[in-house]
């Protein structure tokens, strides 16, 4: 019960705010959760592999390194956290019911600030989460088939099935009428939307913005916000 009104209060004004910046890859920055928080970025990416009861950070088995583990680089910067609330975006890579396990004994042992969303991500555990701030992520081919999961206030999807655009010169029409449209079918279940895989720079943006995409991706989290201060001072 209280999980459904805690969401239910929380998402539909999620899907209505205005677009945000998404830090995709966050730990491959210099410095990472720091760089994307303080620069205004709404939602932080960070890729997840179990090893030996611990959560490890990498894109890929071949980058795991026990020094940088979920905790240190995620959850103890995200508890010191006093600016506006975060979503930490978890894809996780591998063993997908074992890593919710771990994430459950992690975040009760770390508990993030009032309003923080942590989203599952990637490879989906058979269970639901039992933490009300945990939320699972669907994909805009759910979406588009009316199978998302239980209580999925969040969706994401790649761009190129949507388009060939990759930000040189005007969004094409027909895909410009594609994106609104998917934008459309989005907030219309409450849901917040974010594409992958997109342009990363300021014409894209542009586009994105302006058709009402929720998180905007991004790997150039300083930039992006300057984009988005200067669009929501207009």
């Amino acid at each position: 019960m209280f999980r459904k009104l805690w969401l239910g209060l929380l998402f539909p004004l999620l899907a209505l705010a205005a677009p945000g910046g998404h830090s995709h890859n966050d730990y491959e920055q210099d410095r990472p959760f720091h760089l994307a928080a303080r620069s205004g970025m709404l939602s932080i990416e960070a890729d997840l592999y179990p090893s030996e009861g611990r959560l490890l950070v990498a894109h890929s088995r071949s980058d795991l390194d026990p020094d940088r583990t979920l905790k240190e680089l995620y959850l103890e910067p995200l508890q010191r956290w006093q600016g506006k609330p975060i979503e930490l975006l978890v894809d996780i890579k591998a063993e997908p019911d074992l890593v919710l396990n771990l994430l459950e004994q992690e975040l009760t042992a770390n508990p993030p600030p009032k309003q923080t969303v942590v989203i599952l991500s990637g490879s989906r555990p058979k269970r639901a989460p039992r933490l009300p701030y945990l939320s699972l992520e669907g994909t805009v081919a759910e979406l588009r088939t009316q199978t998302l999961p239980p209580n999925c206030r969040y969706i994401s999807g790649p761009w190129w099935p949507e388009s060939f655009w990759k930000g040189e010169g005007p969004m094409p029409s027909g895909t410009r009428s594609r994106l609104e449209d998917l934008v459309k079918q989005a907030h219309e279940k409450g849901l917040v939307l974010r594409l992958w895989g997109t342009p990363d720079e300021p014409d894209a943006w542009a586009e994105f913005y302006r058709a009402g995409v929720d998180r905007i991706n991004t790997d150039r989290p300083r930039e992006l916000a300057e984009f988005l201060k200067e669009r929501e001072s207009r």
